[in-house]
């Protein structure tokens, strides 16, 4: 694994929170990023938008999701 790609798996920090990509986010969760962006319409998932095309998932977000999913 190259150094870009492992910084491309690394969650970014944004106001001291651990955010991931969109699609990251979607990988983890195992859905697709088409989803991520209808849960976030319909306020099940919540997201930063740093510019229109730049949106962020947060780890806690993440971790409620799938805590829910296992329920």
């Amino acid at each position: 694994m190259t150094e870009k790609e492992l910084m491309e798996c690394l969650p970014t920090k944004y106001k001291g929170r651990m955010m991931f990509r969109k699609k990251e986010a979607a990988e983890i969760l195992g859905i697709h990023p088409l989803t991520i962006s209808r849960w976030e319409k319909e306020g099940k998932i919540s997201s930063v938008r740093h510019t229109k095309r730049s949106v962020f998932i947060s780890l806690s977000s993440i971790a409620k999701l799938l805590s829910e999913e296992r329920a």
